[in-house]
């Protein structure tokens, strides 16, 4: 039996798994040292400026940390020049910096689970903190341009620096991606996971089967409110198309904090028991 990490890797290099995966069992998290440089230390009642140069605020009483992006806080004042104005942070670190992450990794097997590290904010999210809500969506009608300059420098900061790391992206796709798939498409082969919250996934795996690993799609909604026997033909029919030629990973549309425990099970048990290669 293949253990966690060589049934993933078997998975999205179209190889030979012996069993589906599941969602983040090959992972363990880290608390590593480059979160604090491009997002921050999170503490409650305090604020900070991150690597990117934002500067975010965490009230006490509030859910989580929000950027200031009026005046002199706003980093991106005009997109035109945005060059001018937006840096990636240095992601080269002394040895004493990665000293505390160094030593939890070692603690990890790694012949049964991959050193995870977590990359927080999406594009969307990063252009937003950059120049502010309304800044960012004015600027995608008035300078498209450039827009979509500044979208593929940060894009290509955090893909191809993870993979140039030597790790794998886990890129979560949220809303409808079925008008952007073959822009997903431009990276190494095997070497990216993404995971869709809403796609057709026959188109998906079409376009993507022979370059990405990919998963999710099931509402994950059905695990509350759905009926069980749709949630079961879903699933069938999910394994029907992405399973030939590995590359799939059965998951939801996204994380999901509640679920009703039979509808849970069924489709976890149809996953198991349909989803043989």
């Amino acid at each position: 039996m293949l253990t966690a990490r060589e049934n993933f890797m078997e998975t999205i290099k179209g190889g030979k798994p012996d069993r589906f995966v599941k969602p983040f069992e090959y992972q363990e998290w880290l608390n590593d040292s480059l979160f604090p440089v491009y997002f921050g230390n999170i503490v409650p009642g305090t604020e900070w400026i991150n690597g990117w140069g934002v500067k975010n605020i965490f009230p006490v009483g509030m859910p989580g940390p929000f950027p200031s992006c009026e005046g002199e806080d706003k980093v991106c004042k005009d997109i035109a020049k945005w060059k001018e104005y937006v840096k990636a942070p240095e992601v080269v670190l002394s040895a004493e910096a990665w000293k505390e992450a160094v030593a939890q990794a070692e603690t990890i097997d790694r012949k049964e689970k991959f050193v995870t590290a977590k990359i927080f904010c999406g594009v969307f999210e990063k252009l937003h903190y950059l120049m502010g809500m309304e800044d960012a969506m004015i600027n995608f009608y008035d300078e498209p341009e450039a827009m979509h300059e500044l979208i593929d420098y940060l894009t290509d900061w955090e893909i191809e620096e993870i993979i140039n790391l030597g790790m794998i992206p886990y890129v979560f796709l949220e809303g409808p991606y079925n008008t952007r798939l073959e822009i997903l498409k431009q990276v190494p082969k095997g070497k990216v996971i993404y995971m869709f919250e809403q796609v057709d996934i026959a188109k998906a795996k079409k376009i993507l089967g022979d370059t990405a690993c990919i998963c999710g799609n099931l509402p994950s909604a059905d695990l509350i409110y759905g009926k069980k026997e749709d949630i079961i033909e879903n699933t069938k029919r999910m394994l029907d198309i992405c399973a030939p030629g590995g590359g799939f990973m059965m998951d939801c549309s996204i994380v999901i904090d509640h679920y009703d425990e039979e509808k849970f099970s069924a489709w976890y048990e149809t996953t198991l028991e349909y989803g043989r290669y």
